[in-house]
């Protein structure tokens, strides 16, 4: 049975290895030390380091950025924690969305398993997602009261400036700062609000067939 339990052990491993191979996300297999035993090809792209160098190693050590999900799933005793998880590698920051699972035997912890994506595109586009909310949200609400502020000021303009005996020109001059800086302010909302939307599109013919 014992001779016999090996070749079957390798056999699990390799077929686990072909799965986790052709998966997207990182998916990392540590023993219950949390040492590295089983890292697939996208984890170490998607962590910028060759875990297939850092067999036998502990995670924690590799990837320091980790400790805090470890900690946590050791203080709330859940088989099950996630975290984002944010490291630079070469200048840049990258955001990591890690799931750590324990498998546990018998209430023995067996072994972890860490998968994780990359969300950092993700984070971009959401937070470029708000700014373009916001932005149409501003303009809405700076460009409603525009059109009454210039239509009083020229309501005024038309109605009393020849009641006006006393420093008309004055009288002049604020209404028409008025109107002029409502129609600044009113350009600001436009461009800002054009700002916030997506670009025209550029159309072009192209042959498909080439």
């Amino acid at each position: 049975p014992a001779t016999a339990s090996a070749p079957i052990s390798c056999a699990r491993r390799r077929f686990t290895e072909a799965v986790l191979s052709g998966v997207s996300a990182g998916v990392i297999g540590l023993d219950a030390q949390g040492r590295i035993n089983l890292p697939n090809q996208s984890a170490s792209k998607l962590l910028s380091i060759e875990l297939t160098n850092k067999i036998g190693k502990k995670l924690t050590d590799v990837i320091p950025e980790m400790i805090p999900l470890f900690k946590e799933s050791k203080e709330s005793k859940s088989d099950f924690s996630e975290q984002q998880v944010t490291f630079n590698r070469k200048g840049h920051n990258h955001t990591l969305l890690v799931r750590l699972s324990l498998d546990k035997r018998r209430n023995t912890l067996r072994e972890y398993v860490v998968t994780f994506d990359d969300i950092t595109q993700l984070q971009s586009a959401q937070r470029k997602a708000a700014w373009s909310d916001m932005g149409r949200r501003v303009a809405h609400e700076i460009k409603n009261p525009l059109t009454p502020i210039r239509l009083s000021a020229e309501r005024l303009k038309r109605r009393y400036s020849k009641q006006i005996t006393q420093d008309p020109e004055t009288f002049q001059n604020c209404l028409d700062t008025i109107i002029r800086q409502v129609d600044n302010i009113g350009q600001l909302v436009t461009e800002f609000s054009s700002f916030a939307r997506m670009p025209a599109p550029y159309l072009t013919s192209e042959d498909l067939v080439l």
